[in-house]
């Protein structure tokens, strides 16, 4: 790898792994408009139930902004190993879309914003406390399940129905 993209990629690595980078995924997943445009993250809502590498957001309000500047890459001999090249790409990727936003934004261009919503679930809830091949003695004890006094409880748990948490797209919204 070049000597001059170490800082450049370090930067890059820093921000690939911050919660904004998940959010510009996050966008590019379940917003269609956001195809061949670069993403300006304007805020984000995360929860604790919610997981930001899962691209997982209560809210994310963003900017597509069209592609003006075009990233130029090195010579992919220049580097040892492709995983190096690609790296250097998407580091080099990342700087051309952040100077091409911050020069949009100087001369005040008129870009889209978008609000997505996403709400996470149980999908689980409301279906039968047990698991359906669980014993009808044990599926009996779901009539009163506040009731932990009958010694089958022991038992009992380990047929309880676990929680199947699902994430998706509440709404998505044009702002401007």
């Amino acid at each position: 790898m070049e000597l001059m993209d170490k800082d450049l990629i370090a930067k890059y690595l820093k921000y690939a792994n911050s919660v904004e980078s998940y959010a510009v995924l996050f966008v590019k997943k379940y917003l269609s408009d956001s195809e061949g445009k670069w993403v300006d993250i304007l805020d984000y809502e995360d929860h604790r139930y919610y997981y930001e590498n899962y691209l997982e957001f209560k809210s994310v309000e963003c900017a597509l902004y069209d592609r003006k500047l075009k990233p130029v890459y090195p010579p992919k001999k220049n580097f040892k190993s492709a995983l190096d090249y690609e790296l250097a790409c998407r580091a080099i990727t990342w700087k051309t879309a952040s100077k091409d936003i911050d020069n949009q934004k100087i001369k005040n261009v008129k870009v889209p914003v978008y609000l997505l919503e996403g709400v996470k679930y149980n999908a689980t809830r409301g279906k039968n406390y047990f698991v359906d091949n669980a014993p009808p003695e044990i599926k009996k004890l779901a009539m009163n399940i506040n009731d932990r006094t009958d010694p089958l409880w022991d038992k009992a748990l380990q047929y309880a129905r676990k929680p199947n948490y699902v994430f998706k797209i509440k709404q998505i919204k044009q702002l401007s």
